[in-house]
């Protein structure tokens, strides 16, 4: 089972991966979010828990939640996704259910993994 702790720091690391693509500083991002560059350097470093965060986060950074989740499933299994695609599906939907029961927020999920036609 993965930790709490791992989980966390892997968000983290995508938020900072996501940042330097877009070019941005940790005090740009900060004034996109309205927080103090310290609060990034946290989020970058410890990680977050907060849905609501990674979502404002998205929501700035111009992506989907979807792509920073599949970020998130990519990084923890090394690069690779070892997990079928209804595997993959489900742990995605399960762990955004989570995040939003720990905010108090009312939600249904429902992801849909295009896999290629094989020839």
């Amino acid at each position: 089972m993965i930790s709490d702790e791992e989980i966390k720091k892997t968000i983290g690391s995508i938020m900072k991966q996501i940042r330097v693509e877009k070019g941005l500083t940790q005090d740009q991002v900060a004034a996109k979010l309205k927080c103090d560059r310290t609060n990034i350097v946290q989020y970058e470093t410890k990680g977050i828990s907060g849905v609501h965060t990674i979502l404002n986060f998205c929501e700035v950074m111009g992506i989907l939640p979807g792509e920073f989740f599949a970020r998130f499933s990519m990084q923890l299994s090394g690069g690779s996704v070892l997990l079928s695609p209804t595997r993959l599906k489900e742990r995605l939907e399960q762990g955004c259910k989570e995040l939003c029961a720990q905010e108090g927020i009312r939600c249904n999920i429902s992801i849909t993994i295009n896999t290629p036609a094989r020839s």
